[in-house]
């Protein structure tokens, strides 16, 4: 059979037909729009979506994407007998030649509709390898469509039925261009979200310490995690850094919004504190800060911090705690008493000049916590079971925060924080409403 090449112009409209062949056609669209909105994992989207076009489009489906390289791969495949599956898993990210049928669509940007897939053209486009996979698939008349959005061409989509069956039509070549569109759009948006993600985790990572200091004979623990576990920076913040000789500098907030802006703010207060820390006395670090959010530009640039320094003496281990508007630490005795430190709060910073902190100095004997959360952990909310989520609102609250402390009663530092965040997550059907960190302090047994 001789093979016949032609190029077909993309349209974003369906050719008329018959309406029992256009409403099918319609269902078929409507049921890959669902398929391209439902994940941002692109990979697992185009192979739901190669198994969508099995027995509307052609009996093999292809999907080759065009790497930041230029090579083109196989990302994803599908066909009409499982048996021949396998073959597809093989074919997967085997590099394509400058001369094959899709390497000219990608530089043409013009479909190609193909009587049948010829011996010559396997040996132009595919190492030996690859042919004799394609060999195996037992393509017939087959089309091969670029995948186009805002003038680039990121990868193609191949069509193909069994030998001997009818050649593809216009119609047919004008709905896979249609489905090719929006996939194309939809690998665009998950690259560029992924891209994003990606910069706003490195991001969040430089937020947070790489690692806690060392302090004989207290362990330091922590936990953080983002409400949002993709793209969105989150405003809690901890920080832990020596200020000088057995002195050290602990530090949780909570900033105001989410993303850059949030970022930038809980940037001005880590280092304002770690500065005025260093440099000058405990009670230097709430009006420092508090002198940083007000000189931005952002009057909404706020946020409550505590800070706690942490000394070593002759008598043991001395906190002196700093709060301004957050939530007060809670203190677990080594004889498992629990207790809030509640007398010491003050106001948020960041909004006016004169600020006021609540202060309070206590001794930590052996086995004794202390334990700092933001308010994420404290407000972490139960779903609602109302029919329309009208029921009444639960909060994870000190209650929770105390059951949880009890429950971790004689554990290590690290199994507290692990305890507090499962819980508060857990409490909220593990999809939290709002960033949390939580900072653990423990004195050793025996030092």
């Amino acid at each position: 059979m001789p093979r016949l090449t032609t190029s077909v112009t993309a349209t974003s409209s369906l050719p008329a037909s018959n309406p029992a062949d256009v409403a099918r056609r319609v269902a078929f669209l409507a049921g890959a729009g669902r398929v391209l909105g439902s994940s941002l994992d692109y990979r697992l989207t185009l192979q739901q979506l190669a198994e969508l076009g099995l027995g509307v489009l052609g009996d093999v489906c292809l999907v080759g994407l065009v790497d930041e390289t230029g090579e083109r791969r196989l990302v994803a495949g599908a066909h009409i007998d499982p048996a021949k599956r396998p073959l597809l898993d093989a074919l997967r990210d085997l590099p394509v030649t400058q001369r094959s049928q899709t390497a000219e669509v990608v530089r043409s940007g013009q479909s190609q509709v193909l009587s049948e897939v010829s011996e010559e053209m396997l040996r132009a486009g595919l190492d030996p390898a690859a042919r004799e996979i394609i060999r195996g698939l037992e393509l017939g008349p087959t089309m091969v469509v670029p995948m186009t959005v805002r003038s680039r061409t990121v990868g193609v989509l191949v069509f193909s039925r069994r030998p001997g069956r009818d050649p593809y039509a216009s119609a047919d070549v004008a709905l896979a261009e249609e489905l090719a569109g929006r996939a194309a759009a939809a690998v665009d948006n998950a690259q560029a979200f992924a891209e994003t993600s990606h910069v706003a985790h490195a991001l969040q990572r430089a937020l947070l310490p790489p690692r806690l200091p060392a302090i004989p004979g207290v362990e330091l623990a922590a936990r953080y995690q983002p409400a949002s576990q993709q793209m969105e920076v989150g405003g809690d913040f901890y920080d832990a850094f020596t200020v000088g000789d057995d002195r050290w500098g602990l530090l949780i907030g909570d900033v105001a919004g989410k993303g850059a802006a949030a970022a930038a703010t809980t940037a001005v207060v880590r280092y304002s504190a770690r500065g005025a820390a260093r440099f000058g006395s405990a009670l230097a670090v709430p009006s420092a800060v508090n002198d940083a959010l007000l000189e931005t530009e952002d009057e909404d640039d706020f946020c409550t911090m505590t800070y706690a320094e942490l000394s070593l003496d002759a008598g043991g281990v001395e906190l002196c705690v700093l709060n301004c508007g957050h939530p007060p630490p809670v203190v677990v005795c080594s004889d498992g008493a629990v207790r809030l430190l509640d007398d010491c709060q003050g106001s948020l910073l960041g909004q006016f000049p004169d600020v006021a902190v609540g202060s309070l100095t206590c001794r930590l004997g052996p086995g004794d916590t202390v334990v700092f959360v933001t308010d994420g952990v404290l407000e972490a909310r139960r779903p609602r079971t109302e029919p329309g989520g009208d029921g009444p609102l639960e909060l994870f609250d000190e209650a929770g925060l105390l059951d949880a402390l009890r429950a971790a009663a004689g554990s290590s530092a690290d199994e507290i924080a692990s305890r507090i965040e499962d819980a508060a997550v857990a409490f909220a059907g593990g999809r939290p409403s709002d960033d949390l960190a939580v900072l653990v302090v423990r004195v050793l047994d025996g030092e």
